[in-house]
């Protein structure tokens, strides 16, 4: 989930793919936060698939992607990573 500063430079608001197997799931605006503590309304949600944790690892080492990682940063008030597996 990421809050965006949307007035950043080089703001994209984390839209777009990479050819290396990244699915993007879901990407939807953010509402009122039914259940969070105070402060936690996000801008933006976006839930994304990659191959594999190898793949998310090859990415951010990536040096295309890091030569762009200050803008991402910048244009972040919040984010949270959360990696997860299947249940079951």
């Amino acid at each position: 989930m990421i809050e965006i500063d949307e007035a950043a430079p080089g703001c994209d608001a984390g839209r777009g793919t990479r050819g290396d197997g990244l699915e993007v799931l879901h990407l939807g605006d953010g509402g009122r936060a039914l259940v969070a503590d105070e402060g936690q309304a996000w801008d933006t949600v976006v839930l994304v698939r990659y191959p594999s944790r190898q793949a998310f690892v090859d990415v951010v080492r990536d040096p295309e992607y890091r030569a762009g990682a200050h803008l991402r940063a910048e244009a972040l008030v919040e984010s949270v990573l959360q990696p997860t597996v299947p249940a079951g």
